[in-house]
């Protein structure tokens, strides 16, 4: 059962001041809704129930699993014969973000032929904290695949239908698997939706704001995200001398309030930057950095890949370079144990008795 809401009212209009939305505060102050000339109501929440001929009630939860697919011709068809008759309509949910958003956005689609994304856009200039969940996301694709009417013999809506709760399902299990490092700072992550509504709804849920993605993987990230990409090359240095500027662009990330999310496919990559950031911004120590990695992670496991990156990256003062020394050394541009003066006397000479011993 919905929560009640302890919120003031919030009430935005939408369109010419004949569609309003709202959260549930707005639907029970009926001074404001007087003084806004507001005729009817479409109340979208769990146990909702009607009042009257100009309230519409739809009972659903804000959950990715719901079906308010089903649901949305109706409220359509209340919406325009109410604007038909004059009157003004407040769509309100208990916090005015998700599902009255998604029946205003389904009003639009049909009375406009706007996309979702044009519709969604249009009331975002208006309440710019709106957002369907990604599961009221998809049903709009579908509401359009039925040309606005889905019903239960309509075979867009019986395929969405059948695999609803497979797609759900891996979005949510791709939330579970990013990983608070720093709760509310930096997260991690090796699994990233390929679906752009996925990812546009993954970011929106967890408030990501910048992503330091490193190859081969390239994200497909909404324009408003900040990104840094670490482009690997086949050197086997290649992600060590990255490491400086992706741990500057989660720093000033944070400076700026920002949540980053550190994604690879290759688990252990995105976990060599984390801990980079750890040692070089917050001061750590490998060992204190790899504590709070594995706080996060229990079950990470510290390959010699991994361990030999932050050996490395300490040793050069977290600032490695390919022409640093101990890089050089770690690629075989130096041999291990550099000859020094006295050693490349003594071979020389060595190398000069054993030519005139060979022709005595």
């Amino acid at each position: 059962m919905d929560s009640q809401s302890f919120s003031p009212p919030s009430i935005d209009h939408v369109v010419d001041n004949q569609l309003y939305i709202g959260n549930l505060a707005s639907a029970k102050a009926s001074e404001l809704q007087e003084c806004l000339g507001i005729t009817h109501i479409v109340s979208v929440c769990q146990n909702s129930h009607s009042t009257g001929p100009n309230h519409l009630a739809i009972s659903v939860a804000d959950s990715e699993y719901e079906d308010i697919l089903i649901h949305l011709p109706k409220a359509c068809k209340f919406i325009q014969n109410a604007l038909d008759d004059s009157g003004r309509v407040l769509v309100h949910c208990v916090m005015g973000v998700s599902r009255s958003t998604t029946v205003l956005v389904a009003y639009l689609m049909q009375s406009r032929r706007m996309s979702p994304n044009a519709a969604l856009r249009l009331i975002q200039q208006s309440r710019p904290s709106v957002m369907p969940n990604y599961g009221f996301l998809k049903q709009l694709d579908v509401f359009a695949e039925c040309d606005y009417y889905p019903s239960s013999d309509n075979p867009s809506y019986v395929y969405w239908k059948r695999m609803q709760e497979q797609h759900v399902t891996r979005f949510l299990n791709q939330m579970i698997d990013t990983t608070p490092i720093i709760p509310e700072q930096l997260l991690l992550s090796s699994e990233f939706p390929d679906d752009i509504k996925q990812a546009y709804s993954l970011i929106q849920e967890l408030g990501i704001t910048h992503v330091v993605s490193i190859s081969p993987c390239e994200l497909r990230l909404p324009p408003f995200i900040e990104r840094h990409d670490v482009r690997l090359s086949h050197q086997k240095e290649s992600l060590l001398t990255l490491m400086p500027a992706a741990c500057i662009f989660i720093r000033d990330a944070i400076a700026k309030k920002g949540l980053v999310l550190v994604h690879s496919l290759v688990e252990c990559n995105a976990a060599i930057v984390v801990c980079g950031y750890l040692m070089q911004q917050q001061k750590m120590t490998i060992t204190q950095s790899c504590r709070v990695l594995e706080d996060a992670l229990p079950l990470f496991n510290r390959t010699s890949n991994f361990a030999r990156h932050l050996e490395l990256f300490d040793s050069c003062g977290h600032t490695p370079t390919a022409d640093h020394p101990v890089v050089r050394e770690w690629t075989g541009h130096i041999q291990a144990g550099v000859l020094n003066g006295t050693q490349r006397d003594k071979d020389r000479h060595r190398r000069i008795r054993d030519h005139t011993t060979k022709y005595q």
